[in-house]
This record gives C-alpha cells, sequence and structure tokens, in this order.
C-alpha cells in the first residue's frame, strides 16, 4: 500500500494550499446553503478532502472491449496495441489508433483506457476529460463513472461556478456505477480472483466518490457508511486518503475513538508532506477523544 506515497505528494499540494486560508474556520468547510450544525466543534481549521491519489493508483482500465470492432483491422490494430504494458507508450498507441479509425467501434473503450491510464500517469484533467468522452459515447461503464465520481468529489472546491454541479456528477456517477457493478459480466478468460479484485477495485472508488461527496453536503453519517465500505475490502488495495476523510467524517459526528482508529491508519499508510497534514488532525482526534468536548445545551 506503500505505492501511493507518490500519489499522496501530489494530493497534499492542493490541500496544505488552503491550510493557511482557513485557521479560523470550522472543522470542515460548508457546503454551499449550509451552517455548522448545533453543537459542532470548530476549534480546527477547515478542511477539504485532498485531491485524488494519481500515480500508483490501482488499475482499472477495461480489461477487454465491451464493444465490437467495426472491421478486422480495427480488431487486429486494437489487439496490437494492447500489447504495449508501459502506460504512456500505451497512450500515444491509443491515439494513434483513433487517428486511424475515427469511427472506431472500440471508440468508447479507446476513451475509457485513455481515461484510466491518464489517471495512472497522475494527469487528472485528462482523466476526466477522456472519461467524459466515453460515458458520452456509452454512459453504463462502471469503471469510468467510478474514476469521475472520486475525481469530481475530492478535486471541486467550494466556490467554484460549478460546484453543486460537480457535485451532482460525482453522486449520480457514483450510484450508476454501483448498480452496473452487481450485473457486471465476466470476461472471458479472466480468473475468478481477478475478476473479484476488478469488481472490487472499481466499487472502492464508486463508494469513496460517493462518501467524500456526502462529506462535502456535511451528510456526514451518510459519509461515515460509505467510507467504511471503501475502507474495508476483501480483495482490492486501500486508499490511505479514505481512511483520511473517514476520519474527518466521525470527527464532525463527534465519534472521536473513531476517528482517532481512522486517521491512524491513514497516517500508517501515508508518505510524504500529507503525513503532516494527517497527523495534525490525528493530534486532534486524540484530544478530543480524552476530553470530550460539553456538547451545547439546546436552545430555548
Amino acid at each position: 500500500m506503500k505505492q501511493y506515497g507518490k500519489a499522496i505528494i501530489l494530493a497534499s499540494l492542493i490541500l496544505t494550499a488552503t491550510l493557511a486560508l482557513s485557521r479560523t474556520m470550522p472543522l470542515v468547510a460548508a457546503s454551499e446553503g449550509n451552517q455548522p450544525q448545533q453543537g459542532q466543534q470548530t476549534q480546527q481549521p477547515a478542511q477539504q478532502p485532498p485531491a485524488p491519489p494519481t500515480a500508483g493508483q490501482p488499475q482499472t482500465e477495461p480489461p477487454q472491449p465491451r464493444l465490437l470492432a467495426n472491421d478486422q483491422a480495427e480488431a487486429d490494430a486494437w489487439t496490437a496495441l494492447s500489447n504495449e504494458q508501459d502506460p504512456a507508450k500505451r497512450v500515444v498507441a491509443i491515439n494513434e489508433f483513433l487517428e486511424k479509425f475515427p469511427q472506431a467501434g472500440l471508440k468508447a473503450h479507446a476513451y475509457a483506457s485513455l481515461s484510466a491510464l491518464h489517471l495512472s500517469l497522475g494527469d487528472a484533467d485528462k482523466t476526466v476529460a477522456f472519461g467524459e468522452k466515453a460515458v458520452e459515447l456509452d454512459p453504463d461503464r462502471p469503471d469510468v463513472l467510478a474514476i469521475l465520481s472520486q475525481l469530481y468529489a475530492r478535486r471541486s472546491r467550494l466556490g467554484e461556478l460549478d460546484y453543486r454541479a460537480k457535485m451532482q456528477k460525482a453522486e449520480t456517477y457514483a450510484k450508476h456505477s454501483l448498480e452496473l457493478i452487481e450485473t457486471l459480466p465476466k470476461p472471458a478468460g479472466m480468473a475468478d480472483d481477478q475478476f473479484m479484485r476488478h469488481k472490487e477495485t472499481i466499487a472502492i472508488m464508486a463508494h469513496s466518490g460517493l462518501g467524500v461527496t456526502y462529506f462535502n453536503s456535511r451528510r456526514y453519517a451518510l459519509a461515515v457508511d460509505e467510507l467504511k465500505v471503501a475502507t474495508e475490502p476483501k480483495y482490492a488495495q486501500v486508499d490511505p486518503v479514505d481512511f483520511y476523510v473517514l476520519g474527518l467524517a466521525y470527527m464532525n459526528t463527534q465519534k472521536y475513538a473513531e476517528a482517532v482508529t481512522a486517521l491512524q491508519r491513514a497516517y500508517d499508510e501515508t508518505q510524504g508532506p500529507f503525513k503532516d497534514v494527517v497527523n495534525q488532525q490525528l493530534a486532534n482526534a486524540k484530544r478530543l477523544a480524552a476530553n470530550p468536548p460539553t456538547p451545547a445545551p439546546p436552545k430555548p
């Protein structure tokens, strides 16, 4: 799981930039139209979930095309480029494929592959751009929907003109992805354990995207439910950022012991500057767990 280290360095760049601007704000940034809940703690700086891990992300590229090639030449060309293992070279090969076959029957799959490859290469903008192209052509791709949900949920910032639209997309895409996973057929020739890992990797990203979306809209109990699923896989790897946001969600529901456990896991699995950010919240959670604040009295 330590392979997420480089990704967390990228994630922390956005998060740490927000800390200096939010020293006197509530624990979490309020979503539009929401006010702090009664009794909510306000001692800590505002925290939005960090940008998503990129380099080192588990491979979510589709194992085989969902659509059929228009002809044998297209099918052969796709088979040939599929043998390329280097992500950067594979991106070049797919772009050349699309230039050669502009009306390819496999265009949606090509876009989906480019989206997943750019995620592994750390380019979130291109991941979103190609993912949206894939969904436009084929709206029932659970892998692409899960990736987009997670990216929209983590990268969007309150105050952006399209913030509400992105949050709505994140929620809609995640829910649709989870629906599709239930009936996802196993590709011919894929081993059962490999297929279960593939399905769970997609599901974790969808639950993560949904959980962070709920967190952003202050639906903390729902965020906890989704992020607990995202951090308890049977086959796939766990993203430490999900443990971090889970810890913040627990803090906002005054479950400080649970917050300590989640944030400790995030700290243990994280490398780079983001580790310091996690440690700050971990120390705060431990302090609150040892001395829980007195709830504010109800208003008359």
